[in-house]
């Protein structure tokens, strides 16, 4: 395209123009792949349908979310996100019942602290970077050994219980900005429920890759003025099978790979809802 353009227009200001042109009409049309790809393929209608009911009521209450971003999400069901967060990754496999407390209370201390960091960094934007996870899998984990440059993981890891090993180190920073690059284009929820998956499947860090996972995906959500999904520690080990199931529809090109745990992490927001009832938002939404 470029070099018909060129041989054909020999006026630079020609030129120009129409480099522009055909510039932004890739960009569009990236865009709008980008976009059909996770509306028809990658996501289920339940969370589009719950997407544009959250959307609808933010626009009718605008004041009304502020006060329930500012005071219900963030001292409430956030923190009982957080909380349940920790203890799916925290068994207490201590002989000492003193020394578990105190590694769950420095857990909770360090996952408040990523928290607030992501809110921060993340903002009403709801785009995050590499800079951004590697800092928060840091804040959470900071022990584990990382490649100075990048922040990411310098050894191989195995995921227990899951059919696939993540990326290997190398391929690491490739697949994160592709990661990065893909979940720009969603929308709000099907952004959160795409960032959280694969980051957990890329496990580009040495530790801390689920917390960190969970707490882009609610950075994403209250960033919005959403509420934020909350994954309980009862629900472990449904949560780890779904993630394994979905590793082995990813890695089969099953295009409809997120459509389970898509469906699962959509009936955990409407649980956060619900506990949400006496606020506008929840009354309208149900």
């Amino acid at each position: 395209m470029f070099l018909n353009i060129l041989f054909n227009f020999h006026t630079p200001r020609l030129y120009f123009s129409y480099s522009i042109v055909i510039i932004m009409e890739e960009y569009l049309n990236h865009a709008r792949t980008a976009q059909n790809m996770g509306r028809n393929g990658h996501f289920p209608n339940s969370v589009y349908d719950l997407q544009k009911k959250m959307e609808d009521c933010r626009e009718e209450h605008k004041s009304t979310l502020v006060m329930l971003s500012r005071h219900w999400i963030s001292h409430a069901l956030a923190k009982d996100a957080n909380k349940h967060s920790v203890k799916i990754e925290y068994t207490g496999s201590s002989s000492s019942k003193v020394r578990d407390k105190r590694l769950y209370a420095d857990m909770m201390r360090r996952q408040e602290i990523a928290w607030e960091y992501a809110l921060e960094s993340i903002g009403p934007e709801q785009n995050y970077t590499p800079k951004n996870l590697a800092t928060i899998a840091q804040m959470l984990a900071p022990y584990g050994r990382y490649n100075p440059n990048t922040g990411f993981r310098v050894e191989a890891v195995t995921i227990t219980g899951a059919p696939y090993s993540p990326p290997s180190p190398g391929k690491l920073e490739e697949d994160v900005n592709t990661l990065i690059e893909r979940a720009d284009h969603l929308l709000t929820l099907p952004k959160a429920i795409f960032s959280h998956y694969h980051i957990a499947r890329i496990h580009p860090f040495a530790d801390g890759n689920g917390r960190t996972a969970r707490i882009i995906q609610n950075a994403i959500t209250c960033g919005a003025g959403f509420l934020p999904i909350n994954t309980r520690r009862e629900q472990r080990d449904l949560y780890l099978s779904l993630l394994a199931e979905t590793d082995k529809k990813y890695y089969s090109g099953d295009h409809d790979y997120l459509h389970t745990f898509s469906e699962f992490l959509v009936s955990n927001l409407k649980t956060s809802l619900k506990q949400a009832r006496n606020n506008p938002l929840a009354r309208l939404l149900f």
